[in-house]
């Protein structure tokens, strides 16, 4: 009887998962939204549903969106008031603004360093940075918009 209890126990496993249970902790990116809230004087909004951060600064409006149970990571959108035209002042943009909204999860000193010494790979319209803690990060940019998209994969 026992024998036939293991090899069903085998054939079947039962697994259980909890709504609550995620692999990583999503209280840094909490953090992130509490501090950001608590220093922009209502410049910033939160949408708790969508978990999105609306912030319109000197640059134009930026969406910051992070979340992760299985894969942690976030999205910046910024909407600038001046088109970007050169690819140097796309990477100066960059580096400011993962500085101010994504440095939850990026590591900005490995950032300014990888674009001092262009340690990028260009997809297309995207610049890719790999970063030592594994978060991969995705840049773009088309005149008065910057897509970054950053993860631990």
């Amino acid at each position: 009887m026992s024998f036939l209890l293991f090899v069903f126990i085998l054939l079947f496993p039962v697994v259980s998962y909890s709504d609550s249970y995620c692999s990583y902790d999503e209280g840094v990116y909490s953090e992130f939204v509490s501090a950001l809230l608590a220093k922009d004087n209502g410049k910033a909004s939160y949408n708790k549903s969508t978990r999105r951060v609306s912030v319109k600064d000197s640059l134009g409006e930026i969406e910051v969106v992070g979340d992760g149970c299985d894969h942690l990571g976030g999205t910046i959108n910024a909407t600038l008031k001046v088109a970007i035209l050169r690819e140097q002042d796309f990477l100066k943009l960059l580096l400011s603004l993962t500085e101010e909204y994504g440095s939850w999860l990026i590591s900005t000193p490995e950032l300014k360093e990888m674009i001092e010494n262009k340690a990028w790979v260009k997809e297309f319209d995207e610049y890719v940075f790999v970063f030592s803690d594994f978060v991969v990060m995705r840049a773009s940019f088309e005149k008065k918009l910057i897509k970054v998209n950053f993860g631990i994969n």
